[in-house]
């Protein structure tokens, strides 16, 4: 019984004297060259324009965990500051996807109308932009007007933009006014997209009578993901969803499908928003799908 024992014990040990295995895990190639030959020229076709907030900050704000085929990316925040580890993540997805990265300047809550102080926020921008290989700008606008709504002051940041950016790409969200009748060149001719963006918008209606009005521009219509409504749809959609809230489809889905002549894609705001939630109505999910409506519209 005793040598039973001893051998028990000894057999024991020997189980319990294993050495770990590396295992290494699969990665996931990317076809660079396709996503290069895709990207080379966004002005023949629609594009995707994700709106990313945080940046480095949580998982689904890091440039190289969106989706491969997403064309431009707008970084809105946190980019003063940019450390090794943003570095290498602003310039893994533009070698490695061919994602073009614009760095957002955000005049949409302005507290002053001081033209002086207005364009040096612009001109600190883009030079934030140039120093660390952003592919260009996109600047936006308040959505209402205000005491602070001074369309001097904004005319002078549009000029000061377009005299100092150089070859980098442009975007206006919520340009001002109405392109008018004039053949005057104006800074916002140099804009490669314009954006319209309006918190909760409940209509279709709105993108149409402001691609009108910017008819000569290349026009994006936009909707935010972290918006309570999307399920609400737009209330004067005339697409039927026998599956829908009220019979009609999420804004996500209707806005792919409006059409208008200088239509150039679709812009979606905040795709960072519950990237990884597991509900099955993930932010990724719902991306991916609108990325892959947006390829096959001309």
């Amino acid at each position: 019984m005793k040598k039973l024992m001893i051998i028990a014990s000894l057999l024991a040990v020997a189980c319990n004297d294993i050495e770990p295995i590396d295992i290494e895990a699969p990665k996931r190639e990317i076809n660079t060259q396709a996503l290069t030959q895709y990207k080379a020229d966004l002005n023949k076709r629609p594009i995707t324009m994700g709106m990313l907030y945080n940046w480095g900050k949580e998982a689904g704000a890091i440039l190289m965990n969106t989706p491969d085929s997403l064309d431009v990316i707008v970084v809105k925040n946190n980019y003063n500051a940019i450390d090794e580890m943003l570095q290498n993540d602003l310039r893994n997805v533009q070698q490695k996807k061919a994602t073009k990265v614009l760095l957002g300047i955000d005049f949409s809550e302005a507290t002053t109308t001081d033209t002086t102080k207005l364009t040096k926020q612009a001109n600190d921008a883009l030079a934030i932009a140039k120093a660390n290989g952003f592919n260009g700008v996109s600047v936006e606008f308040p959505q209402e007007s205000s005491d602070y709504f001074s369309k001097v002051a904004f005319d002078a940041v549009l000029s000061a933009i377009v005299a100092n950016k150089g070859n980098l790409l442009f975007a206006v969200e919520n340009m001002y006014g109405e392109y008018g009748l004039t053949s005057e060149e104006k800074p916002i001719d140099k804009a490669n997209w314009v954006i319209f963006r309006k918190k909760d918008n409940e209509l279709l209606r709105s993108f149409t009578d402001q691609a009108e009005k910017w008819k000569t521009l290349r026009y994006l219509p936009s909707t935010d993901f972290t918006e309570e409504g999307l399920d609400d749809g737009y209330s004067d959609s005339t697409n039927f969803n026998p599956d829908g809230k009220n019979g009609r489809y999420p804004r996500t889905v209707d806005i792919v499908n409006w059409k208008a002549d200088n239509r150039a894609g679709v812009a979606l705001y905040h795709i960072e928003k519950d990237y990884y939630n597991l509900s099955g109505k993930t932010t990724s999910k719902t991306l991916r799908g609108i990325i892959h409506k947006v390829q096959q519209q001309k």
